[in-house]
Parts: C-alpha cells; structure tokens; sequence
C-alpha cells in the first residue's frame, strides 16, 4: 500500500473512532435524563446481524404415518394404465401438507426401478407409472 492510502485509511479510523465516541456520550446523556425523569430506557434496536426476528421461527419437523416414496408409489398404482403427471403428484405431495418437493422422492423411486418415468410428448413434464 502506498504511504498516502495508509494515511487516509489512518483519517479516515481516525474521524469514525470520534464520532463513536461522541455518540457514546450522546447515549449516556440521554440514559442520564431517562434516569432523573424515571422514565425507563427502551431496549436498544436488534442490528440485522443479531439474528432472525422472533416472528421468523423455524417450522417443526412433521412426521406421517407414510413415507413420501410409499405415498407417491400407491398414488402412481392407483392411476389407469397413462399413470400420473410429476405436476399431479406433486399436488398431491402439498395437498398431503409435506414440505418440500416430491421430485426427489420421485427420482428416487425412478433409479430404484418401481417407477418408470415417460417424456411428455410436445409439453413440459413427463409421466409415471409403476412397473
């Protein structure tokens, strides 16, 4: 780094540590007054660093009496011989209330070979029936 970079970065710290500072005494007036009026101090603002806002929880863990490649198998089975489209499944995999997608379950169930998967001819998506 050339010494006129290092001096301005060195100004630069320099000037924001001050205006720390004076933002810190700022704050400690304002506590002070807080105090002598009896008035309690609001908790300070959550930076967007400190985490997630309490309304942001995570959702539980569901479990269901069938697993999702048993659900998609005997859905598939239950289909006329044409089978059942990705999309029809994956509607049934929602309605069903599972997150996620069925796809992988799906693709799964492709590669173990109790499915196959025919390409939709002319349109988006493809077909499955059980072997």
């Amino acid at each position: 780094m050339a010494s006129g970079q290092v001096k301005e970065l060195r100004s630069v710290v320099d000037r924001l540590l001050a205006e720390r500072k004076a933002h810190e005494e700022a704050v400690a007036e304002i506590d002070a007054a807080f105090e002598q009026l009896g008035v309690e101090a609001p908790a300070p603002a959550r930076s967007a660093r400190a985490g997630k806002t309490p309304t942001a929880r995570r959702r539980k863990r569901r479990r269901f009496n069938v697993t999702g490649k048993e659900s998609i198998l005997s859905f598939v089975r239950q289909a006329s011989k044409n089978g059942r489209t990705g999309a029809e499944i994956e509607r049934r995999w929602k309605s069903e209330g599972r997150s996620g997608s069925s796809y992988k379950e799906l693709g799964e169930l492709v590669h173990a070979g109790k499915v196959k998967r025919h390409n939709l001819k002319g349109q988006r998506g493809s077909r499955y029936t059980a072997r």
